[in-house]
């Protein structure tokens, strides 16, 4: 039986608000939540973090270089762009968050010797800053072990971060943008950043009520009874617009029936729905109902039963929702779904992919998502069940590699699954804060243990626009068969334009080619899923993967090309073929990365487009992919253009690495 009882908001259409720009590239983005639906496109999301360069688990003390004044560099950016999280936590045989060995943080904006942020690393997490407030930023006390700050740092033309102390386990996130992109540099006295700041920590502080991102309109409830092996629709709208709320409390809630019963919700017609999750994971409860999970957007309450989300959800001409219950009882469901007087000009759909692997495989990751076409990514929920002594839960080594656009080179690479989600030392308790907690740690027997945790990608979404595939490793290296259950939530592009294409391959040399070098040939790995490392036998007693030995590939994983290396001063030209309906293009580059801080000006039919900056350093796994943004200024219109590259130096190269510039394929995105 079906009761729905309407209740109805201001009935004039006319009164519908549209919503066509994206948020904000600055901290007044991070309140802007009603736009999340919006793809920017202009965003290339990156990571710089401590994860083991030869593929194994030692994920500890990696840096770019020391700079004059002895710092150590973490992070390099050039051009615009923001950054979007940084994470940190101790080194110590105590198992702690202390990050006081760390000495100093200090951000250099574009090029100045002086730091605009340079304090103690524990000052700058500790969330009692006017510039890096709470629930922003928080230490390892309230994040579990980990240290956090999740705002959006811009810079106008570069960004580098140091410490004064050598540097453990970190991770910082970081998107960069098209050099024509107008950007405002962080400043932490600028009493307009203090005030954006402050409304983005108040808005953060009504998690687990609703926020308020959308206004209200339409509110749809019931009392529902879904039978044994059923389902029960909900709603259907059949008009334009979006869903601001939706809540939904069983009468049975125990796990098998959380982990059972499922939301399912289609937008504009589609066949398959775009949300169809078990309520345990949509709601990131955890195994079934266990702590509290009270995210900005997302959550559960086990006092009251029932769970929520609050992403915005447009579609263009409807909207069906359903709960599907496959268990052998009946359920009854309390809910509400709100509608908002709100449509969007152009906005993504939102999606809840959940994936369900019961045994995964050793050596692969487990998949979190692969998608096709533009979209944005904005949280994660994970559950992992695996193999624990002592509550040693070493099935949490594994780190997060995300791929983005095509591209064989991770945008993202992180150190474990607890720093993924900003905890740290597999939890140190349970927690809940506005973008990420973890909802479970337990022993489910002798030998196994559970964990659940949540992320939101609020200040740091993943955007991409040929496609992504995001995973985890489960246990160090892959090297443990555990139980893994997934939901990402994300905004899919609706707009075939904002998709990209291959429309030009430059192979080094060829006859489109020109720039004096010295030809090479290199057989080597990528970094990530397929690197040719092998993964251990026994996780639990084998620390990590381990590289294959010298001149050997038994996973068939290395690959050999031929290209060229050029020293600084050189000069490369070549033409690349574009989409003249593109809005800008990505060149991307296939290179050799045991060459240290490769960077390059960049010009476009003469036209200067920024600079080339590849910051990382690996001789262990020496393939890498790098992306250069086009702005669209240059290329817009345009069937071909001749693009040149100055090689310049690197900036504070470590004694005795070698410099200059490698290239062994160019392929244009348009």
């Amino acid at each position: 039986m079906l009761l729905l009882n309407v209740l109805a908001a201001p009935p004039a259409r006319a009164e519908v608000a549209t919503i066509e720009a994206p948020p904000s590239l600055g901290v007044a983005g991070m309140s802007q939540l009603e736009r999340l639906p919006i793809l920017d496109g202009r965003a290339q999301a990156l990571g710089a973090s401590s994860h083991a360069r030869d593929g194994g688990n030692s994920d500890s003390d990696p840096y770019l270089e020391r700079d004059a004044a002895g710092r150590f560099v973490l992070m390099e950016a050039e051009g615009p762009g923001a950054v979007t999280r940084v994470w940190m936590t101790g080194q110590s045989t105590r198992g702690t968050g202390d990050t006081a060995r760390y000495g100093n943080i200090a951000f250099f904006f574009d090029g100045e010797s002086v730091p605009r942020i340079d304090v103690p690393v524990a000052d700058f997490f500790r969330g009692d800053q006017a510039a890096f407030p709470a629930p922003l930023c928080g230490d390892y006390h309230v994040s579990s072990g980990g240290n956090y700050c999740d705002l959006r740092i811009p810079f106008a033309k570069s960004m580098r971060v140091t410490t004064t102390g050598a540097p453990g386990y970190y991770d910082i996130g970081y998107e960069t943008y098209p050099a024509d992109t107008r950007v405002h540099s962080f400043n932490p006295k600028d009493p307009r950043t203090l005030t954006d700041l402050d409304e983005a920590a108040q808005l953060w502080s009504r998690a687990g009520d609703d926020p308020g991102i959308l206004p209200p309109g339409t509110v749809h409830s019931g009392h529902t009874s879904i039978p044994a092996g059923g389902r029960t629709a909900l709603l259907h709208i059949s008009h334009a617009g979006t869903i601001r709320a939706v809540r939904i409390a069983l009468d049975r809630h125990d796990d098998a029936t959380m982990r059972s019963v499922r939301l399912r919700a289609r937008w504009d017609g589609q066949a398959m729905p775009a949300v169809d999750a078990p309520l345990a994971d949509l709601f990131a409860s955890g195994a079934g109902e266990r702590s509290p999970a009270t995210g900005l957007l997302v959550g559960y309450s086990p006092a009251r039963h029932e769970g929520y989300l609050y992403f915005p959800m447009p579609f263009s001409s409807s909207a069906d929702v359903e709960l599907v219950n496959p268990t052998r009882q009946p359920v009854v469901a309390t809910w509400t779904v709100e509608e908002a007087p709100v449509t969007y000009r152009s906005a993504g759909l939102f999606h809840a992919t959940f994936r369900d692997e019961p045994q995964t495989t050793v050596g692969r990751d487990f998949t979190l998502l692969d998608a096709s076409g533009a979209g944005k990514v904005v949280g994660v929920w994970y559950t992992q069940t695996g193999q624990s002594v002592a509550d040693f839960t070493t099935f949490m080594e594994g780190d997060e590699r995300v791929y983005v656009d095509g591209s064989r080179s991770p945008a993202l690479y992180g150190t474990g699954t607890e720093d993924f989600f900003s905890g740290g030392y597999y939890y140190t308790s349970l927690f809940a804060l506005p973008d990420h907690g973890a909802t479970t740690k337990e022993q489910v027997g002798p030998l196994h243990a559970q964990t659940a945790q949540y992320r939101l990608m609020l200040s740091d979404p993943w955007e991409f626009r040929d496609g992504i595939h995001a995973g985890i490793e489960h246990a160090a290296g892959n090297g443990q068969v555990t139980a893994n259950r997934s939901v990402v939530f994300w905004y899919a592009g609706q707009d075939i334009d904002r998709r990209i294409r291959q429309t030009a391959a430059i192979d080094v040399p060829s006859a489109g080619y020109s720039g004096v070098g010295t030809d090479v040939t290199l057989t080597a790995f990528f970094e990530g899923d397929h690197d040719g490392n092998l993964s251990p036998p026994l996780d639990w007693l084998v620390p990590g993967s381990f590289p294959p030995p010298p001149g050997t590939d038994p996973m068939g994983e290395s690959m050999t090309e031929i290209g060229r290396t050029h020293r600084v001063g050189a000069t490369i030209r070549f033409t690349v073929t574009l989409d003249p309906a593109n809005d800008g293009a990505i060149l991307r580059r296939l290179l050799d990365q045991g060459t240290f801080g490769q960077r390059a000006e960049v010009l476009v039919d003469g036209k200067p487009a920024g600079i080339w900056l590849t910051p990382s350093a690996n001789p262990n796994k020496r393939w890498a992919e790098s992306d250069f943004a086009l702005p669209a200024s240059l290329t817009r219109g345009k069937c071909r253009v001749l693009i040149e590259l100055h090689v310049l130096p690197p900036v504070d190269p470590p004694s005795g690495a070698p410099t200059g510039w490698t290239d062994f394929r160019y392929v244009a995105l348009s």
